[in-house]
């Protein structure tokens, strides 16, 4: 009530006809009210038309900007701000290009001014165009990024199993039914001791077996997500 303040609209109101001797009133609205009441109307708004699930452009975008980890309120406030800031930035843009057109170029000061306000604003409405862009670009890099995670972790769990099953070959001296190592017989028909008969068989590496039980545990304990899939293996 009052005086018009600084960066408030005003709107005078006349008293009714036939009553004399009343002060014409004018009332002002702040220009931050007036803001606030623009982000709640647009965010009740970008509330409204946000999809909630399913598949479509609309949700294509809304995981490419990664609104889709954030509350719909918060998503709402945060698109109706970046579009009242972009609609101003570009509001100013085209009113100092306006303004610049129209001014005396022999004034270099004035002209020089108002070529740095049209630069400020280029770089506002160029900062507001890269922000989406780079929260597509940042959104894109964390899906590479896990993915590349996940097929870490399931190689790593593939080598693990394969180690489940690992053998190895030995070489061992033959023995008889009695116990008795066997030689390979000489030219005199009796066995030469420098000619063993070795056998080669497949037994399992307990080693590397015991290794990828390690291997497996260990990846149930740093992924969760696989802790199920493990315990299946095992």
């Amino acid at each position: 009530m009052g005086g018009a303040r600084r960066g408030a609209k005003p709107f005078p109101l006349r008293h009714p006809p036939g009553v004399a001797n009343l002060p014409d009133v004018t009332m002002t609205i702040p220009l931050w009210l007036m803001l606030l009441l623009v982000v709640g109307l647009g965010s009740a708004v970008v509330a409204w038309l946000l999809p909630r699930e399913g598949t479509g452009p609309a949700h294509e975008w809304v995981e490419k900007l990664g609104l889709d980890h954030l509350p719909r309120p918060i998503s709402a406030v945060s698109v109706t701000i970046w579009g009242v800031l972009f609609a101003l930035f570009l509001y100013g843009l085209v009113w100092l290009l306006i303004d610049l057109a129209a001014r005396d170029q022999g004034n270099m000061r004035d002209f020089r001014t108002s070529l740095l306000a049209v630069a400020a604003m280029v770089a506002g409405v160029s900062g507001l165009v890269a922000f989406p862009l780079t929260l597509i670009r940042t959104r894109q890099g964390e899906r590479q990024t896990y993915a590349r995670e996940q097929d870490l972790v399931t190689d790593r769990i593939n080598k693990a199993v394969e180690n489940l099953g690992a053998e190895k070959t030995v070489r061992r001296h033959r023995k008889n039914s009695k116990g008795v190592l066997l030689y390979e017989d000489g030219e005199d028909k009796k066995p030469d001791f420098k000619k063993p008969i070795i056998t080669e068989e497949t037994v399992p590496n307990l080693e590397v077996r015991i290794g990828g039980l390690f291997a497996l545990d260990r990846i149930a304990r740093e992924n969760l997500g696989f802790h199920v899939q493990i315990m299946q293996i095992l």
